[in-house]
C-alpha cells in the first residue's frame, strides 16, 4: 500500500480488512475488488495485482483469485466510492477483458489496454 501515498497505510490495511471480512467483495470467477473507505484521503488510490497462478481462496467459485482490484476513497465521498466500484465492474463485463489484462507482460501494456477497453465501456 506504499506506493498509494498513504497518509496511514497500517490504518487503510485494516479497513480493507475489516471490509472483506464483512464478505468478500468478488465481481466475477477470479476477480476481487478489495476497498475501503479511509479517513485522510482527498481522492481515490488503486492499484492492480495480477497473479497468472491464481491465488486460492476457498470463498470464491473455482477457488482461485487472478485479479486483485484495491481500491481505497475518501470516507466523505459515497458517490465517488460506489461510482469507482460500478466503473471497474463495467469493465470485467466486457468479453475478455479479464484475460487479456492476465495476457500483457508489462505495466505500459496493462494501462494500454485498461485505456482501449475504457473506450468501450
Amino acid at each position: 500500500m506504499g506506493l498509494l501515498e498513504l497518509p496511514n497505510p497500517a490504518a487503510a490495511l485494516k479497513a480493507v480488512m475489516d471490509r472483506e471480512a464483512a464478505g468478500p467483495t468478488i465481481i466475477a470467477p477470479g476477480i476481487a475488488v478489495p476497498h475501503a473507505r479511509v479517513e485522510g484521503l482527498s481522492k481515490i488510490g488503486a492499484a492492480l495485482g495480477i497473479c497468472p497462478q491464481g491465488v486460492f481462496d476457498s470463498a470464491v467459485e473455482g477457488g482461485k483469485i487472478r485479479l486483485f482490484i484495491l481500491f481505497v476513497g475518501p470516507v466523505g465521498n459515497m458517490k465517488e466510492h460506489l461510482g469507482f466500484l460500478a466503473s471497474v465492474a463495467s469493465l470485467f463485463q466486457l468479453d475478455g477483458f479479464g484475460e487479456s489484462l492476465l495476457q500483457q507482460t508489462t505495466p505500459a501494456r496493462i494501462l494500454e489496454t485498461i485505456k482501449e477497453a475504457e473506450k468501450t465501456v
